[in-house]
């Protein structure tokens, strides 16, 4: 009789991972109780998840994705794990109730890579306060989010 198994290196990758995701997207928002405007708030929450995403592809050495559907505001990101993909969150993105989210694609896709570099479709947040048209540097993978 075998002895009991562990769990693997990438398993347990995977688990920090989604536990890392998780505490860096709830624990800004917990923070954030001062009165700001619909474009800043929903400017925040998209960042928060994208420079997360970013963060985690650096942290684990692997390809991680984003997808937002705009109409709907759901996010889903996940890692590329040996030509797998693996979901790490599957959410509603917390936008005030007077902004939403504009693409020229219907489920915009951002790719950070480990090195830095990083492929991102168009994205733009919309609110009564004005637009904020999101844009990632192919090169170093940077999130810019400029106010138009």
């Amino acid at each position: 009789m075998r002895g009991a198994r562990g769990f693997s290196l990438v398993e347990i990758m995977i688990v920090i991972a989604i536990l890392g995701l998780s505490a860096v997207v709830v624990a800004p928002a917990m923070r954030d109780w001062g009165v700001t405007s619909d474009l800043d708030s929903a400017r925040k929450e998209v960042l928060r998840v994208l420079m997360a995403s970013r963060q985690e592809a650096l942290k684990l050495g692997r390809p991680v994705l984003v997808a937002i559907e705009p109409a709907s505001a759901r996010l889903r990101v996940w890692v590329e794990v040996e030509s797998e993909e693996t979901l790490l969150l599957d959410r509603i993105l917390d936008l005030p109730m007077e902004a939403h989210l504009e693409s020229a694609v219907d489920t915009p896709r951002f790719r950070f890579t480990p090195l830095g570099p990083a492929e991102a479709d168009p994205l733009t947040i919309v609110s009564p306060d004005g637009t904020a048209k999101v844009t990632v540097d192919p090169w170093t993978g940077g999130i810019d989010h400029g106010r138009r």
